[in-house]
């Protein structure tokens, strides 16, 4: 009979010291998978900020191209705005950089036959800052023996102007 406790309280005494062995590994285990796990979250992460760094190197390249594309178009829709021979050769010419919509608001696609030199040339482009598709061109016209100041103020739509408004001031 005591052979018999004996071997059940060893028994006993080996269960309870491999349960506890599982215990001590499994919690191990867990750290080790903890440690891990917050490795390679840091890791992730640093990825993460490289490649938000990398997108917004690109969305600020985009736009810079886009500015130096719309201020090309500018240049070239101001000076064939301010240059021409006659109005229809001149309407003509800056079709191609306007919408649908600006050509039949400023009735370009209407004949005038009115035919007078200007010649003209821009001084400053400006873009506002709270409307990224809205500029003002600063120039000078000369036509019809008078020198004027001009403000031509265009709003682009996507890639095109989508309206503009052209004023002369009288130089003193």
């Amino acid at each position: 009979m005591k052979k018999i406790v004996v071997f059940i309280a060893l028994i006993s005494i080996g269960f309870f010291l491999g349960n506890q062995y599982s215990n001590q590994k499994s919690k191990r285990n867990e750290l080790t998978i903890e440690k891990k796990l917050s490795e390679i979250s840091k890791e992730r992460d640093k990825y993460k900020i490289a490649l938000d760094e990398i997108k917004q190197e690109d969305d600020v390249k985009e736009v810079s191209k886009k500015n130096e594309d719309r201020e090309d178009i500018l240049r070239d829709f101001s000076y064939k705005l301010l240059n021409f021979t006659s109005i229809d050769d001149r309407n003509d010419e800056i079709k191609s950089y306007l919408t649908n919509k600006c050509i039949k608001e400023q009735g370009l696609d209407v004949k005038v036959n009115a035919d007078f030199n200007s010649i003209g040339s821009i001084e400053y482009i400006y873009q506002e800052t709270d409307d990224v598709n809205h500029y003002i061109v600063l120039g000078n016209d000369k036509s019809r023996g008078a020198e004027h100041d001009v403000l031509i103020d265009i709003i682009f739509g996507k890639d095109k102007i989508n309206s503009f408004y052209i004023k002369y001031m009288e130089i003193r």
